[in-house]
């Protein structure tokens, strides 16, 4: 067989072409670098800090090979204002945003996947402390049916953050979940409006009401679960699996973390509506205070407000600017001849 017709050497500009070129394309920095050419984004007017697909970077490799990729490249590509195509960790979305003043949020994704699909996700926020938050997404009504999926309650700090979406898992590779945004709605109101109400909540006509007592006490348990779960699965990781044993134990777990944080989510929800009916009867049976049933009104209005920033509509984003320039090609006709002398 006749030798190649161009030097050994030439294997390593075809790799650096496919790889990247560490110097020009943010190889060795961490993504609160690499976002740093970017604006962050900024509340809406109801506080609410919406994250678009289109405000997106992209983050593609890991540890020394992490980049920014460029649109251009074609990693999740956008259609209609959502990211699709997304098949696995390799290239996933980042934001870099503000937070005005500190408080709770609740992390919300907005995405759509048809039975059979979606998987579960980190989300990664790098500020003045590190957040994380895993939940399952499993959307399940078809692409067309985007619907809300509260990732969970975090309390971020007054700064600016860099945000981070990764899948860990996923049931179908060729097409994990559609992506429109990820929302972080303020719960500061909320909170302060449940604490005001405390007092209201123990009243035994209330209280004392078997299905709110019921379900109190589910909440309870399935939050200590939780926890639980959440703290053993963060503790494990891919690399330090000596045995498939171990990975078995690590996915089982997961899977029982997503179970019981959906199980939490939907009883939470029957909580709060038990607890509002409750109240209203209260109210329209005169057992409640005039100052008692304006506290009650303003809890119903925090909830409600909580509840629309999760799905309200938002016009489109500013465009995002260039990621930098292109990485520079050593093999820029496609042609062997074209490569330069070694």
């Amino acid at each position: 067989m006749s030798p190649l017709p161009f030097p050994r050497q030439g294997w390593t500009a075809v790799l650096l072409l496919l790889t990247g070129i560490p110097g020009e394309t943010g190889a060795q920095e961490s993504p609160d670098e690499l976002l740093k050419i970017l604006p962050a984004i900024r509340t809406q007017q109801d506080g609410v800090v919406r994250l678009p697909v289109e405000s997106a970077a992209v983050l593609h490799g890991s540890g020394k090979m992490l980049r920014l990729a460029r649109r251009e490249e074609g990693f999740l590509p956008i259609e209609g204002g959502r990211i699709i195509a997304w098949s696995g960790e390799i290239a996933r979305p980042a934001w870099r945003f503000e937070i005005p003043q500190p408080g709770p949020y609740r992390a919300v994704l907005t995405g759509s996947a048809p039975p059979g699909r979606g998987g579960t996700f980190i989300l990664h926020f790098r500020g003045p402390r590190d957040r994380r938050l895993t939940r399952r997404v499993d959307p399940a009504g078809g692409w067309d049916a985007f619907t809300p999926c509260v990732m969970g309650d975090t309390d971020l700090d007054a700064g600016t953050h860099v945000l981070e979406l990764r899948p860990v898992s996923w049931n179908c590779p060729r097409e994990i979940v559609r992506l429109g945004d990820v929302r972080l709605v303020p719960l500061a109101a909320q909170r302060q409006a449940e604490a005001s109400i405390q007092r209201l909540l123990g009243k035994p006509a209330i209280a004392e009401d078997p299905a709110v007592k019921e379900l109190s006490e589910k909440v309870r348990a399935l939050q200590e679960k939780s926890r639980a779960l959440n703290a053993a699965v963060r503790r494990r990781d891919f690399k330090d699996f000596a045995d498939f044993g171990r990975f078995l134990e690590f996915d089982g777990q997961r899977e029982e973390l997503a179970k019981t944080q959906s199980e939490q989510e939907a009883a939470e929800a029957r909580l709060r509506e038990a607890r509002q009916a409750r109240l209203k009867a209260a109210a329209e049976a005169g057992m409640l205070k005039p100052e008692e049933a304006a506290a009650a009104e303003a809890f119903r209005k925090a909830e409600a407000s909580v509840a629309e920033g999760q799905a309200r509509a938002y016009p489109p984003p500013a465009p995002l600017p260039p990621a930098g320039p292109a990485p520079r090609s050593l093999f820029p006709t496609g042609r062997l001849d074209s490569l330069p002398p070694q």
